[in-house]
């Protein structure tokens, strides 16, 4: 990990999330810089084998193309019925 990641901002950062399909959406740094290109595309599918969990995947950048960053799952669990 290098210093620069680890650095404390300076002044309050604001991050927006941008719908960018059907199952994905974009991390952008700030709604008023239009010049600022989307930080991380995150993805959701569903996992076909288990047909209750989720799995999401995070990238660089403005694609599913970008460089692979984290991927984790969820499963839904149902409820108990009560008496």
């Amino acid at each position: 990990i290098s210093t620069r990641e680890l650095r404390r901002p300076q002044s309050l950062e604001r991050y927006y999330f941008c719908p960018s399909g059907p199952y994905s959406m974009v991390l952008l740094p700030s709604l008023t810089s239009e010049d600022s290109p989307p930080l991380y595309h995150i993805s959701w599918r569903q996992d076909y084998f288990s047909p209750l969990s989720v799995v999401t995947t995070i990238r660089k950048g403005a694609t599913e193309d970008g460089a692979f960053v984290a991927e984790f799952g969820h499963v839904y669990l149902r409820c108990p019925q009560s008496n």
